[in-house]
C-alpha cells in the first residue's frame, strides 16, 4: 500500500461456543487486516472476518 500501511489477508477456523450448551462448531472464515505505522509500532487499523460462503 504504502510504506506506513500493510495488510494481510487469509483464511482461518474459528471455533464458536453455544453459551447455552457448551458445544462447538468450527466455522471456516475469511479475514483481512490493514495495518498503520504510527509511534514506532505496528498497530491495527481495521480487521474484517467472515464466514465463507462457500458450504
Amino acid at each position: 500500500m504504502d510504506c506506513r500501511t500493510a495488510s494481510r489477508v487469509g483464511t482461518w477456523t474459528v471455533s464458536l461456543t453455544d453459551p447455552a450448551s457448551g458445544s462447538k462448531l468450527d466455522v471456516k472464515a475469511r479475514y483481512s487486516f490493514i495495518y498503520r505505522y504510527e509511534d514506532g509500532a505496528w498497530k491495527i487499523d481495521h480487521l474484517h472476518s467472515s464466514m465463507m460462503p462457500e458450504k
